[in-house]
């Protein structure tokens, strides 16, 4: 039981990763989006003329922009770390990292369904002599 527990709290850190970097990666995109595009509208400001109408619409298009930057990138992604929406579960931590080794990916994720099964049927015999 001792393997079962170190593979569990293995793909529970590789979940947790998983989120921390879409929060970094979110908070990198949402610094692009609010330095370029405020670059862009300050540079076509100061040498166009543009009438306060389409520069109200503007700066709309800007916020809604940065804010949906700021919740899609990051607000989501930290609210399924915190467990407030649903996250990846194990069998989904299983199939990504089987993806990038493939050697390991049928071990893996048959050690997490036999264990789903036996949490359902209370024997964990089953999970305990796959892993070997």
């Amino acid at each position: 039981m001792n393997a079962l527990n170190d593979i569990n709290k293995r793909l529970d850190d590789t979940i947790r990763r998983y989120y921390r970097w879409r929060i970094v990666r979110g908070l990198l995109i949402w610094a692009i989006v609010l330095f370029v595009p405020w670059m862009l509208l300050a540079m076509g400001a100061f040498y166009t003329w543009i009438g306060s109408g389409m520069r109200l619409l503007l700066l709309v298009l800007y916020i809604l922009l940065n804010l949906s930057a700021v919740v899609l990138g990051v607000l989501v992604p930290w609210l399924r770390l915190k467990g407030v929406l649903p996250c990846m579960t194990r069998r989904e931590a299983a199939l990504r990292i089987g993806a990038y080794f493939p050697e390991i990916q049928d071990k893996l994720l048959n050690t997490v369904e036999l264990q789903d099964l036996a949490e359902g049927s209370g024997s964990m015999d089953l999970v305990g002599a796959s892993l070997e």
